[in-house]
């Protein structure tokens, strides 16, 4: 099956759901919120949602996005978020060489209980998939249907197409393909992207912000010498320690986090969290 023909049944399965919903006064008045569709806590993870994960290249962001998918296969916490759904996760990845990857899940996931659920963490090292090729795209949708997963994690975006960054058009449509995959396959995405050589958050077209239904954004803070009173950099040195800032679209989110980090685990550091 073509990428035309997924989008046309899509379309298709949308256009007959029109108008399919429509409340009046008195049930809008006794509607209440459904909050089964929450992932991790605090709003930062839904169903059907599109997450970004961006920083700096070396900032991380692997490490700390495999603890979060291996969180989100077996339950608990992550970095002090309860997951409310436990779910069934793919790790894609083309980036590091699979033997590597592999070494860091086997040092995140050593004290695991797996309790039988050895598949809801899957791990797929690809350098061949690329959405921006239809007949590639449309194999990788046949393919990631028959997995039956419920949270797919890229890493990075860049290894998977071929678009130009700065393109609209080419960014939109790069988009719209993983609109496709979460709404034809009921799934969330996250993807892991780089910053601006500025250090902004997800580099390339605008577009990308617009998308999103969460942005986290990591951010490496390297130790700096100590001053003394009178303004003179000392021997001394400022611990090293990195932010983790989230941006949630439908939720308040949890704000703003200073993390620690000891080889691959990163811990948040209860005194420096800040709202908004």
């Amino acid at each position: 099956m073509d990428i035309s023909k997924i989008d046309e049944q899509l379309r298709q399965s949308q256009k007959s759901d029109i108008l399919s919903s429509v409340l009046n006064f008195a049930k809008i008045m006794s509607w209440k919120k459904l909050d089964n569709t929450d992932i991790l806590d605090q709003g930062v993870i839904s169903r059907k949602n599109l997450v970004f994960l961006s920083g700096q290249a070396k900032a991380g962001k692997t490490s700390l996005v495999l603890s979060l998918g291996i969180s989100l296969a077996y339950g608990g916490e992550w970095l002090g978020l309860e997951v409310l759904q436990k779910c069934k996760v793919l790790f894609l990845t083309g980036e590091g060489g699979q033997s590597k990857i592999i070494e860091r899940v086997k040092t995140l996931g050593y004290d695991v209980e797996t309790h039988g659920l050895s598949d809801s963490f899957r791990l797929s090292y690809e350098t061949n998939i690329d959405f921006s090729d239809e007949e590639s795209f449309a194999q990788f949708h046949a393919g990631l249907d028959n997995l039956g997963i419920d949270v797919l994690i890229i890493d990075p975006l860049v290894c998977f197409h071929r678009y130009d960054e700065n393109a609209s058009g080419q960014m939109s449509e790069l988009v719209k393909r993983l609109q496709i995959l979460i709404e034809s396959l009921n799934i969330s995405i996250i993807v892991l992207h780089h910053d601006t050589k500025q250090g902004r958050a997800l580099r390339g077209h605008g577009i990308l912000e617009g998308a999103y239904d969460t942005l986290m954004h990591l951010v490496y803070n390297e130790p700096k010498p100590l001053k003394d009173k009178n303004g003179k950099s000392t021997l001394r040195m400022t611990e090293e320690y990195w932010t983790l800032d989230f941006t949630c679209k439908h939720a308040e989110g949890p704000g703003k986090w200073n993390l620690s980090r000891d080889g691959l685990i990163f811990t948040k550091k209860t005194s420096g969290s800040t709202k908004g």
